[in-house]
């Protein structure tokens, strides 16, 4: 992986940035960008991505981005 960012949602809409807070007891929607160099898999089959995410209180999230397209 050469670079990776993990973006929230603004709390009045669906502006996305890394300082946008997520409140206490809340939930949020987030914008992940991944930026990998090379190949993965064949080229003509959709992959998933599974990653985890800490919040801000150290427990440990899976989110799954299935079907991305391999170009």
């Amino acid at each position: 992986m050469v670079d990776r960012h993990v973006l929230t949602e603004h709390e009045d809409g669906r502006v996305y940035g890394f300082d946008n807070a997520v409140p206490v007891g809340g939930r949020s929607g987030f914008s992940a960008h991944f930026f990998v160099e090379g190949f993965i898999g064949k080229s003509d089959i959709p992959i998933t991505v599974k990653i985890s995410i800490s919040d801000q209180f150290g427990h440990w999230h899976i989110v799954t981005f299935a079907d991305l397209p391999n170009r």
